[in-house]
């Protein structure tokens, strides 16, 4: 028999091997997938569910958000079990024969993992919940969203900012609205001829009347420099403490520090000269 014919024959038996191993497996091919199918509607469902049972418990966000989330992943890894097993997959002699290559994704899944931990302890130890402001490095935003893998931030501009939960959780948080009071302050330099003592007066009475900024603790302007007729104050006053509120407040006691400028400008009592005015770090 020539060698072409030969191939060909050994090809057409390989080929007809191949089809009906395929047909022999269908079945437990269609039904692993409709098993898949079932545990990831499963996985939903009790997400759901356990969301709506927490609720009904007054559970804060966050825990209910962890346990949702924990139900959910479990109920998906429950169903790769299963369908590997109808695939006639054994799952600890498939984990055990990886060896290296086990290794290898494991490295690869470090970050994941990482991220995965992460989320759950700042889930349960709650340095910041949804809907607080917080500054963490260069971030700044309303927690909008924690998941097992990342904290979603949206900036005042509405822009959204994903964090990394590992990246999050070994850096420094200010939570910006952890109490409900904020003091706030700027960086003043004024020309006056008056004593120290009547220009942080003047400035405290000004401060004091722009609409926002609490009566308690009072406004407070502290000397910090003095130089010929030039003097160097940081002005401290207290609001509420969500950054709206901040900026417009802030903006309003500018405006009103500028106005008792232009004042004495045109002729007017003259509280103050304003020179520069800068806002504290």
């Amino acid at each position: 028999m020539p060698p072409s014919s030969l191939f060909y024959e050994i090809l057409i038996a390989r080929a007809r091997e191949y089809i009906t191993g395929l047909f022999l497996s269908l079945p437990a091919l269609v039904f692993g997938l409709i098993v898949a199918i079932f545990f990831w509607w499963l996985a939903r469902r009790l997400r759901i569910q356990v969301s709506s049972s927490a609720k009904a418990t007054h559970w804060p966000i966050e825990i209910e958000l962890l346990i949702g989330q924990v139900v959910y992943f479990a109920m998906l890894v429950l169903g790769i079990v299963v369908v590997l097993e109808i695939w006639g997959q054994n799952v600890s002699g498939l984990v055990a024969g990886l060896g290296v290559v086990g290794i290898a994704v494991g490295f690869a899944l470090r970050n994941i993992l990482e991220n995965f931990i992460a989320g759950v302890l700042l889930l349960i130890q709650r340095p910041f919940g949804i809907g607080d402001q917080i500054k963490s490095g260069a971030f700044e935003g309303e927690v909008e969203g924690i998941s097992l893998r990342a904290t979603m931030l949206q900036t005042p501009d509405r822009r959204q900012i994903i964090i990394p939960n590992a990246t999050l959780y070994t850096s420094p948080i200010v939570n910006l609205t952890r109490y409900s009071l904020r003091r706030s302050g700027l960086t003043l330099t004024v020309n006056t001829a008056q004593t120290l003592d009547q220009a942080r007066q003047a400035i405290g009475e000004i401060v004091r009347t722009v609409e926002g900024v609490l009566p308690t603790p009072p406004p407070a302007a502290v000397v910090t420099g003095l130089e010929d007729q030039k003097i160097t104050l940081e002005v401290h006053f207290w609001t509420a403490s969500d950054m709206s509120t901040v900026n417009q407040v802030s903006s309003r006691v500018v405006q009103a520090l500028a106005a008792s400028a232009e004042e004495g400008a045109t002729g007017g009592p003259p509280p103050i000269q304003m020179l520069k005015v800068s806002p504290l770090a």
